[in-house]
């Protein structure tokens, strides 16, 4: 078993793991998905910094309390819109055969949560 494969979730959210997670913590989990979108995942927060840059992939509500901790702490923050975005253009252009309108679909989603 490598270094990396021993790491646990949690792990990544103490400090000394936290350094090595200096540029973009991620959650890649369902915590915070709607119909649950006043959860957050439970770590350590306070590891959080402004030079981090932190990431949610939940979409529904865009502006997760992950990403509201992260944001309180001074880090930039990156919502789910990008990879929803991506992945519904790519399977629109395999389902169509046509190039998927990335710039409407993106402008349709900021709409449809309020982010225009």
């Amino acid at each position: 078993m490598t270094r990396w494969e021993r790491i646990t979730v949690r792990s990544l959210w103490e400090p000394s793991a936290a350094r090595l997670m200096r540029i973009l913590p991620v959650n890649a989990t369902s915590v915070g998905l709607y119909l649950n979108v006043n959860d957050k995942p439970d770590v350590n927060y306070d590891t959080i910094k402004p030079n981090m840059t932190v990431s949610d992939v939940i979409f529904n509500d865009p502006h997760t309390v992950f990403l509201q901790e992260a944001e309180r702490r001074g880090a930039k923050t990156i919502n789910g819109l990008g990879m929803l975005v991506n992945q519904g253009a790519v399977n629109f252009t395999l389902w169509t055969g046509v190039e998927a309108p990335i710039d409407i679909m993106t402008q349709t989603l900021k709409n449809e949560f309020g982010l225009s």
